[in-house]
């Protein structure tokens, strides 16, 4: 897990010639890779990993969280849980915000490892 704004920025253009952003979006929209995050308390900066989405073994023990551990959106994680992967603009709609502010809801899931792209 490194900070969101180096990928991008540093990390993927100083391993990969030629890099272009629209690449790794291509990747994630297809499903080949995917990417998850965590904030820690006190972190400015929520950091990312990426895996491949067939190397199932590196990344399934960052996915389960303990059963005791309370969302701070559960009325969005469980429309989620029900209805799985969703458009923003749907999800939006679903859950009765607009896009521009269920999007706040959403990162917020992404650092507490919860959802995914």
């Amino acid at each position: 897990y490194l900070p969101a704004s180096h990928w991008e920025s540093i990390i993927f253009p100083a391993r990969i010639t030629g890099y272009r952003k629209e690449d790794l979006d291509l990747l994630c929209a297809s499903g080949e890779v995917l990417w998850l995050g965590r904030k820690d308390e006190g972190e400015k900066e929520g950091k990312i990993a990426f895996f491949l989405a067939d190397a199932k073994p590196l990344y399934t023990p960052y996915v389960k969280q303990p059963p005791d551990e309370q969302s701070g959106n559960p009325k969005l994680l469980a429309l989620l849980q029900n209805s799985g992967a969703s458009f923003l603009t749907k999800l939006s709609r679903d859950y009765g915000k607009l896009p521009s502010e269920l999007l706040a809801d959403l990162i917020d899931l992404v650092w507490e490892g919860r959802v995914s792209n």
